[in-house]
Formats: structure tokens, sequence, C-alpha cells
């Protein structure tokens, strides 16, 4: 009997070790990200007022020329290749 109470104990305490590490991670990554604040003075701005990421937007099809290879996803399972 005292061995099913030594079991359910430690069982207890590796729960709770657990749960309170992933609680104190959690929060800490929480509270660094409340404090970090996005900085954008090192990227040039243009005359319109747009970042680099914002230049260019154009996305079209017409900009894709007609030699170009077509894009092939390559991840995920590979079966039956040697």
């Amino acid at each position: 009997m005292t061995n099913l109470f030594v079991g359910a104990g430690l069982r207890f305490l590796i729960i709770f070790l657990v749960g309170g590490g992933w609680a104190y991670r959690h929060l800490k990554v929480r509270k660094k990200t409340e404090e970090q604040e996005e900085d954008f003075s090192n990227y040039p701005i243009n005359e319109q007022g747009q970042y680099p990421w914002e230049w260019d937007i154009d996305n079209s099809p017409e900009r894709i020329s007609k030699n170009a290879k077509p894009y092939k996803r390559k991840v995920g399972i590979r079966s039956r290749r040697w």
C-alpha cells in the first residue's frame, strides 16, 4: 500500500515541476515580448514613406517570365523514392 502512495506522490511532484517550469517560461517570454518595441529606425524610407518590404507589392501574373520554372513543393514525405 505504501508503494502506491509513493508512486502517486512522485507523479504529482513530476507534474508539478513540469507545470511550474512551463508557467515560468511562458510568463518570462510574455514579459520579454511586452517590453520589446518594434524599432524600424535601421530601415530606409523612400519618398512615399514606405519601408523596403512595402516598395514592391506588385504580384500580378504579368511579372512572371515565360521561361520561369514552376514552383515545386519539396517538403513532406517522399515515399517510394530511392
